[in-house]
């Protein structure tokens, strides 16, 4: 197997040289193109060594998780959409003057929107609760 990096494995610090461990014990060699060296644990300074990869892996998700969450908040709060399409909107990107992309606004779709709008009026109407 070739991988760029040990955290292409995964990315969690018990569960990937747990991985590891077992594709080395099925007889699978892997090879790490980054580091231009095959990944083993034959020694328990190759053992330490994953362990350190995956700990180091496991702290980036954590923090691209944090950034992520982080971007998608300032989105929000910028009324910018943070995710993909949603039924009785339009995506629309907003461009800056020198014609990159600045952001992406939701716009109503008035077709979308007032079948939207129908089924809340039914359901106030309670009209699609079971008789009793």
């Amino acid at each position: 197997m070739i991988v760029a990096d040990v955290d292409r494995l995964g990315r969690d610090s018990v569960a990937t040289p747990y991985a590891i461990a077992q594709l080395l014990d099925a007889g699978v060699r892997i090879y790490s193109y980054a580091d231009d060296r095959e990944i083993t644990l034959q020694s328990s300074t190759d053992t330490f060594m994953l362990q350190v990869q995956a700990f180091v892996a496991s702290m980036e998700r954590e923090e691209a998780r944090q950034r992520t969450y982080s971007a998608m908040r300032r989105k929000a709060e910028a009324d910018h959409v943070t995710g993909g399409k949603v039924f009785g909107y339009t995506n629309v990107t907003i461009t800056l003057p020198d014609g990159r992309r600045s952001h992406v606004e939701r716009q109503i779709n008035e077709a979308e929107a007032a079948i939207v709008r129908e089924i809340f009026a039914r359901c106030a109407e309670d009209c699609g609760s079971p008789s009793r």
